[in-house]
C-alpha cells in the first residue's frame, strides 16, 4: 500500500553535514530515484556556493537588482516618534539609555527627512529623559550629549530646526520646574547656546541663521504674561558665555567680534521693538557689561585681553552708541523702548566718565518741523490778507 511504504520523518531528526551538503540521517546511500524514499536529496557541490546569485535572499522573494536604487529619504512616522518618545522618558535607566543610542544613530541619517512635528515630539520625550536624570555628574553628561546632537546632524537647516524645536518645548514645560530642577535644565540651556555660538564663529550664514532662530524664537514677540524664562537666562548669561568663547578661542579675536557685533545688532532691535520692557532691561546689561570688563583705550575703544595682555575682543562703542541713538530716533519705536534706550545711553556715558573714556559720537538734535509748518502757512495768509 502506497500509505504504508511512504516513510515518516519528524522534525526532531538530526542531519548530517556531508561532502555533498546536508544530507538526512540514514540517508546517506540511498539511491535518490528510490519510490519509497520520503526525502529527495539535492546535491550541491559546495565550492559554487558562492557563486549562487539567490544566496542570503528570502523564500518567494527575487534577489535585489544592482541597477535598483535605494531609497534616499524617508520620514518617520508619528507613531514610532511616540514610541521613542515613551521610551525616552520611561522610569527604567536602561531603557533611557537604549532610547537615547537610538536617537544618536536616527539623528545623524543622512536618509531619514526630519520635519517640526518629528523633533517636537523627539524633545518631549529628552525633556523627561532629563527630567529622570539625578546627581550632578550624569546631568552635565546628559547635557553635553544632547547638544552634541546638533553637531552630529547633516543639514544645516535641520541643525537650527532642532535647536529651535528643543528650546521651544522647554519653554513650555518651563512652568512645570521647581528650583531643585532648575539647575539641571539651565546646564542644557547653556550647552545648546553654547554650541550653536561656537559653530556660528567665522561663519557668517550659521550666524545669521542663529540670529534668525533667536529673534524668531525664544526673543519672539508675544505676550507678555507668557513665560520668558528661558529668553531671560540667555540674555542674562550671555556676557559669560562670550568669556568663555573668548578664553576658548584666543587666536581668532576677528571671528569672536563679529559674533559679538551680530549680538549687540539684535539685542539694539530688541531694545528698539521689544514689547516685554523686563526682557529689554536684562538685554542692555550686555553693553554694560563690556564696558565694565573690558580695557578701555582712547577714542572709545574697549578691549578685552587675556593672561599675555593680548587683545581677543575689541569694541567700538562709539558705533554702539550711534546704533543706539539711530534706534532711539526711528519713528516706528515705541516711547517707552524709546526712554529704555535713551537711559541706557545715559549710563554708558556715566560708565565712560568713570573710566575717563570720551566718545566721539553723533548728537540728537531735536526739530519741530510742524512749528515750522504752521509759521510758514501764517506767514502766507497774512501776504495773502494784505
Amino acid at each position: 500500500m502506497a500509505a504504508n511504504d511512504k516513510r515518516k520523518t519528524g522534525k526532531g531528526e538530526k542531519t548530517k553535514r556531508g561532502k555533498e551538503g546536508w544530507v538526512k540521517k540514514g540517508m546517506k546511500g540511498k539511491k535518490e530515484n528510490e519510490s519509497n524514499a520520503a526525502v529527495v536529496v539535492v546535491k550541491v557541490d559546495k565550492k559554487n556556493l558562492d557563486s549562487l546569485e539567490m544566496k542570503n535572499t528570502k523564500v518567494g522573494k527575487a534577489p535585489m537588482r544592482k541597477d535598483v536604487p535605494k531609497k534616499v529619504t524617508r520620514t518617520t512616522s508619528k507613531a514610532a516618534m511616540m514610541l521613542l518618545r515613551d521610551a525616552l522618558s520611561a522610569n527604567e535607566k536602561k531603557t533611557r539609555y537604549e532610547a537615547l543610542q537610538k536617537v544618536a544613530k536616527w539623528i545623524k541619517s543622512p536618509r531619514v527627512q526630519h520635519t517640526e512635528e518629528t523633533m517636537r515630539l523627539l524633545w518631549d520625550g529628552l525633556f523627561y529623559s532629563m527630567w529622570m536624570c539625578d546627581k550632578s555628574i550624569p546631568q552635565q553628561e546628559l547635557a553635553t550629549q544632547l547638544a552634541s546632537f546638533f553637531l552630529t546632524i547633516p543639514d544645516i537647516d535641520t541643525k537650527f530646526m532642532y535647536i529651535q524645536c528643543g528650546l521651544e518645548v522647554l519653554e513650555s514645560h518651563w512652568s512645570k520646574l521647581d528650583r531643585l530642577r532648575m539647575n539641571k535644565f539651565y546646564t542644557l540651556v547653556n550647552k545648546l547656546i553654547m554650541v550653536v555660538y561656537k559653530l556660528s564663529l567665522g561663519n557668517e550664514e550659521y550666524t545669521m541663521l542663529m540670529l534668525k532662530m533667536l529673534s524668531s524664537g525664544v526673543f519672539r514677540q508675544r505676550d507678555v504674561k507668557t513665560n520668558y524664562g528661558i529668553a531671560m537666562h540667555i540674555a542674562d548669561a550671555i556676557w559669560r558665555h562670550l568669556l568663555k568663547i573668548c578664553s576658548e578661542n584666543p587666536s581668532d579675536p576677528a571671528d569672536v567680534l563679529s559674533l559679538v557685533h551680530a549680538l549687540l545688532q539684535l539685542f539694539t532691535s530688541l531694545l528698539q521693538h521689544h514689547r516685554n520692557l523686563t526682557l529689554a532691561k536684562r538685554v542692555s546689561q550686555l553693553f554694560e557689561a563690556i564696558l565694565v570688563n573690558c580695557h578701555h583705550t582712547e577714542n572709545g575703544i574697549v578691549e578685552l585681553e587675556d593672561e599675555d595682555d593680548a587683545p581677543i575682543l575689541v569694541v567700538n562703542m562709539n558705533l554702539v552708541m550711534d546704533a543706539l541713538l539711530e534706534a532711539a530716533a526711528d519713528e516706528d519705536t515705541a516711547v517707552p523702548n524709546r526712554e529704555l534706550i535713551f537711559s541706557t545711553r545715559t549710563k554708558l556715558s556715566e560708565i565712560c566718565e568713570d573710566y575717563g573714556v570720551v566718545l566721539e559720537t553723533k548728537q540728537l538734535i531735536l526739530s519741530d518741523k510742524d512749528g515750522e509748518v504752521e509759521e510758514e502757512e501764517e506767514k502766507e495768509e497774512l501776504e495773502e490778507e494784505e
